[in-house]
């Protein structure tokens, strides 16, 4: 079984590319060398300029889900000034996905 973790990440006014930059140079190579690790999305809301969503897609092995939520913490911890709430994350199980590319 594969999940999908999804996180929702809203940012301090104008303060979404500092998140995005550390979360990019930081969080992901990190998620991607796990053992389990099946892709990602990162998600910008084009309306909302301070909101973003990362999906991080990986085996069921609870042991990289708590590898994952452990690093989470970290980073959350890191870029906490940069929040207007903590971020929220929730874990599913995926059913079914396709991603198409042209």
């Amino acid at each position: 079984m594969t999940y999908a973790r999804l996180s929702v990440w809203r940012f301090k006014k104008g303060q979404r590319q500092i998140g995005l930059k550390a979360l990019s140079d930081d969080y992901l190579p990190k998620i991607k060398s796990m053992k389990g690790y099946r892709g990602h999305l990162h998600l910008i809301d084009e309306k909302d300029s301070d909101t973003m969503v990362l999906v991080t897609m990986c085996d069921e092995e609870d042991e990289t889900l708590n590898l994952k939520k452990e690093l989470f913490n970290k980073v959350t911890k890191e870029l906490e000034e940069y929040f207007q709430i903590t971020p929220d994350i929730t874990t599913y199980k995926i059913k079914s996905a396709e991603l198409l590319r042209e």
